[in-house]
């Protein structure tokens, strides 16, 4: 599933904070400030733990390797 930064629009692997249902990456909530508005108490903006995602390796590696 991808999610797409509401700031910008560039997808976003790990978004930084929620907005609602909308995602904000990292770069684009230090840019706004989101940061501190989400570890205030009663905030509406919610801080979101990196997450780590897996992403699977192509079986296309021998590209560049060399035919006896």
């Amino acid at each position: 599933m991808k999610l797409f930064c509401a700031l910008c629009g560039r997808v976003t692997l790990s978004p930084a904070v929620m907005v609602g249902n909308e995602p904000i990456g990292p770069k684009c909530a230090k840019r706004a400030g989101l940061l501190p508005l989400a570890k205030r108490k009663g905030s509406r903006v919610k801080a979101l733990a990196p997450v780590k995602i897996d992403r699977q390796r192509s079986e296309n590696l021998d590209l560049f390797e060399v035919e006896p």
